[in-house]
């Protein structure tokens, strides 16, 4: 490691050693705390350096990344303070070759930091000295190196210019803070990479589910040994089960009751399971709405330590596939009746004639034959052999199927593929018909056969084709798509615009144009405004579809009008459709129903306009997008002046730090409710707002409605200096009737009767409960104020709880409450810095609560445990009840004054709501919090939190 340390005396050494880590230390977390560092790349890099140049009090930061392993390195980031923009080159222009400088690599791969007060005297860094260090004017420079799981990844730069006018001599805590950062930045570097890689493999993900749905392909799964049987969407839409369909076993069998296909997948799945054989096979199934389908069904069993664990495999809906495959055949029959007519093969090029005997192994063919099978005619001989060789491995059972069926029918027909002498496959078709005695005395095949290779290979781009637009036509149930043909009339329409417009599809179909479904009025006007666009009469099908042709889709409002007569507001898109020559042969139309939406649209704003509250839409940025009449009514600003300054301009400079905070919290995605602050009025005075605010997590608005509050306040206030005011009016003659009536109770007066004391003991417990109101409510008045002293000193933790349990035992024991408490051994270790006073008052409001809302004969338990919080620990003292719990709609308010869940309940246990919101504020005022857990009909858990001392 290259360094140079500051020569001071050894004292100031340590002490500024200390500050340097107490400052650096702090800056670190920071970094670490901060959630811009996994933002967008050049946020986390400027937000990086920006902390290491404050950190370390210098000019110049800069990132240097080699993203593509190209062993060049570029500036991602370069942080520079005022004096040092105007000089500086810019980040994209800043490049550097590893290769170019192997000795500066070198060092600091070995090093990991290099730091050097003089550059020029620095030898590791002199192959930088000519075009770096010189040009950008560096004197000191203090380099780190990010590495990553490959290795080497970039280096971090730290500099001062000669603008600072001395060198600067770094500290050995500036040396260890730069490699905590080299090593921080490895990490934002690695989660960047997992970022992207996460990324990649969720749209891989959702690309495949995509494909599997548009290929009709569903996904399926047996688990062993349960037997438990899972279906994804497509499966079960080819079974035409509910999606909520749970396929079991036992039951699923019978879709495939239909002929011998149960016996048949039975025998499949058993030799999967049994003998780890994959299938893939072909089944008639008749789904849950008693349909007939073909479906293809493909297996793979997984096997783990000779056993099988499931069986796993695919679905396809081959349906259309069969019924093409026998349509086919029946064509063929009728092509075979015309062909016998006609003399079979003699009418059509590529048909070549063949005549073979089985049982001599001859065979024949016309000069076609020889070119559909691409021999020479010259040199080859045909025979029954050489055309076996050429059959295709996968079709040489059909063939021969084929020609066995001949000998009872006659006929030979079957299409199948073969294999030519240069490896080209070729799709042939083959109709013969049997002979049983010919010139050479034995039975014969006469024939022909034909290339259909281009046929097969249209038909499958065709059936491709029909497939992907049935599917996308049966997707959009909700959009209308209609197809016209250039002048206009229907050439399709989907069930969605059935749906749409109440005509069916061959009410329109062939028999009525597009101008069936406009507003005639609307379809005028809109003929006016293109002709004069255009300085050319535009009617007819061009009014539809002129600015579709010209710029490739038109997208535009209309209004349909349906069968019934009603109407509709849609959103049309128009493209045009084209052949292989690139000419215009018809019109799509895409139409959205948009009714709906443009109602509940205005309705929306006329809530918006007459809303009494004030409401107001923002942006992440800070600004006002949208604010109602109320809003800027209330606050004396125009709807402008309100939009074009940020929010914060008119929050008051004392709120401003928790309505930030509370601004993060909400982008967070936290809903904010009931949060105040203060508006300035264009007049210069501050109105109170009370906030209740939600972020759209997609688009990062804020939406907000705000009530002001102003007078509200005021009320309070009053209310507040009026209860102070009678409460030390009041404590003088209590305290005087207290003392009094203790003197009578105490004899000093003389002998009291049975009912007379009675009754003086009724009334001294009551003067008791009022004087602790009066103090309770004076407490609180003086800590609103900032008038409470708290004398603050070292307590141990166990036995101030074993105080406040005992002077709570007596209450507890009247209650019929059996009141516990539970400590660590470590406890008797633990201390914290509090009023010892005030901490015993709080424990007697929670425990005195938790006896008080607790059922006879249950129990009330006083816990106490360590927990690390940020690096501090944290004393949590647990209070638990098994009382009735807070209902969810009080618990924002279990901490205000004069609060109780039940008021009822209240009346009859006794209480004032003053002890759970004075031991907040106690709780506060020396450097604690309180918490709660509750649950209704589990009891309720109050938390107090202080700053351990020592453990």
């Amino acid at each position: 490691m290259y360094g140079t340390l500051e020569d001071i005396s050894e004292q100031k050494q340590r002490q500024l050693a200390l500050q340097l880590k107490q400052k650096l230390t702090s800056f670190q977390a920071k970094i670490l705390s901060s959630k811009v560092i996994f933002a967008a790349e050049q946020d986390s890099w400027g937000y990086f350096c920006q902390q290491i140049a404050q950190a370390l009090n210098v000019e110049r930061v800069s990132i240097w990344l080699d993203k593509n392993h190209s062993q060049q390195l570029t500036c991602q980031h370069l942080h520079l303070d005022k004096d040092q923009h105007k000089s500086a080159s810019q980040p994209s222009q800043l490049k550097l070759s590893i290769t170019q400088y192997p000795q500066y690599f070198k060092a600091l791969e070995q090093e990991a930091i290099i730091a050097t007060t003089d550059v020029s005297q620095c030898l590791a860094m002199a192959e930088l000295t000519d075009c770096y260090l010189k040009p950008e004017k560096i004197v000191s420079k203090l380099d780190g190196i990010i590495m990553s799981d490959s290795g080497p990844a970039g280096i971090i730069w730290v500099e001062t210019t000669e603008s600072t006018k001395q060198q600067r001599q770094w500290h050995s805590e500036e040396l260890r803070f730069m490699l905590t950062m080299s090593s921080i930045a490895s990490t934002i570097l690695s989660l960047m990479e997992l970022k992207r890689l996460n990324n990649a493999y969720q749209h891989t993900n959702n690309l495949l589910t995509r494909t599997s749905e548009l290929a009709t392909i569903g996904l399926w799964e047996l688990a062993l040994p349960d037997l438990t049987i899972h279906w994804n969407k497509v499966t079960r839409q080819i079974h035409e089960v509910t999606k909520d369909y749970i396929p079991d076993a036992t039951v699923a069998i019978n879709f495939y009751r239909q002929g011998d296909n149960r016996t048949r997948i039975e025998h499949c799945l058993e030799q999967a399971m049994t003998k780890n054989m994959p299938f893939d096979d072909n089944f008639e199934i008749i789904t849950a709405k008693g349909n007939k389908k073909w479906v293809r069904v493909v297996a793979h069993p997984e096997f783990v330590a000779g056993e099988c664990r499931r069986v796993f495999g695919l679905f396809q809906d081959i349906t259309a596939i069969t019924q093409s495959y026998h349509a086919l055949q029946q064509s063929n029959e009728e092509l075979e009746l015309t062909q016998q007519r006609l003399d079979v093969a003699s009418q059509n090029a590529r048909i070549g004639f063949w005549q073979a005997w089985p049982e001599t192994g001859e065979l024949w063919w016309s000069s076609v034959v020889f070119q559909v099978f691409g021999f020479d005619e010259a040199t080859t001989i045909p025979s029954i052999d050489l055309f076996k060789q050429c059959l295709h491995p996968d079709d040489a059972t059909l063939v021969a199927i084929s020609e066995k069926n001949a000998k009872t029918s006659g006929i030979h027909d079957v299409i199948h593929r073969i294999i030519t002498p240069d490896g080209s496959v070729r799709w042939v078709h083959e109709l013969a018909k049997l002979l049983p005695n010919s010139d050479k005395g034995h039975a014969t095949f006469v024939g022909s056969v034909q290339d259909i290779t281009e046929k097969v290979i249209a038909e499958q781009a065709h059936y491709r084709l029909t497939s992907l637009l049935q599917t996308v036509l049966d997707a959009a149930s909700e959009v209308s798509i209609i197809a016209i043909d250039t002048e206009g009339i229907i050439q399709l329409v989907n069930k969605g615009a059935e749906a749409m417009l109440g005509y069916q599809a061959d009410e329109l179909i062939h028999q009525q144009s597009l101008a069936i479904l406009h507003d005639q009025n609307e379809v005028a006007a809109r003929a006016t405004e293109l002709s004069e666009k255009y300085a050319e009469s535009i009617i007819g099908v061009d009014v539809f579809t002129v600015e579709a042709q010209r710029y490739g889709f038109e997208r535009r409002r209309w209004i349909y009008q349906c069968k019934d007569g009603s109407e509709l507001l849609v959103q049309v898109i128009v493209t045009p459709m084209r052949d292989e020559q690139n000419t215009i042969t018809g019109y799509l139309c895409l139409a959205h129903d948009i009714t709906m939406q443009e109602h509940i649209s205005f309705e929306l704003n006329q809530f918006f306009n007459l809303s009494q509250s004030l409401l107001c839409i923002s942006s992440p940025a800070g600004y006002f997008i949208r604010v109602n009449k109320a809003f800027h009514q209330v606050l004396g600003h125009s709807e402008a002046e309100l939009l074009k300054q940020p929010i914060l301009n008119f929050v008051h400079p004392d709120d401003m730090a928790k309505t930030q905070v509370e601004l993060v919290k909400i982008l967070e995605g936290s809903v904010s409710a009931s949060f105040s602050n203060r508006l300035r009025h264009k007049e210069g005075h501050y109105i109170s707002l009370e906030w209740f605010t939600a972020v759209d997590p997609d688009t990062g608005k804020l939406y907000s409605a705000a009530q002001d509050i102003t007078e509200r306040l005021k009320l309070e206030q009053l209310k507040s200096e009026f209860v102070s005011t009678v409460s030390h009016e009041l404590r003088t003659p209590i305290t005087s009737i207290t003392g009094a009536l203790g003197l009578v109770l105490s004899g000093m007066v003389g002998e009291l009767q049975p009912e007379s004391k009675k009754l003086l003991n009724i009334a001294s417990s009551n003067c008791d409960r009022l004087a602790n109101l009066i103090n309770d409510l004076l407490d609180i008045e003086k800590l609103n104020a900032g008038k409470m002293q708290v004398e603050l000193a070292t307590y141990a933790v166990a036995s101030l709880l074993q105080r406040a349990i005992e002077e709570n035992q007596t209450y507890s024991s009247k209650q019929d409450i059996q009141l516990n408490w539970q400590l660590p051994l470590a406890a008797q270790q633990w201390q914290i810095r509090i009023d010892e006073f005030r901490f015993l008052q709080i424990m007697a409001n929670l425990i005195s609560n938790a006896i008080k809302f607790s059922p006879a004969n249950s129990q009330v338990t006083v816990t106490a445990e360590v927990k690390q919080a940020a690096e501090q620990s944290m004393l949590v003292i647990a209070v638990t009840d098994q009382g009735s719990g807070i209902a969810e709609y009080y618990k924002p308010r279990i901490f205000e004054k004069f609060s109780q869940a039940d008021a009822s309940d209240a009346r009859e246990k006794g209480g004032t709501g003053l002890g759970l919101a004075l031991s907040k504020e106690l709780a506060e005022a020396m450097g604690g919090t309180i918490s709660f857990d509750s649950s209704v009909g589990k009891g309720s858990t109050f938390y107090v939190h202080f700053p351990l001392i020592s453990a």
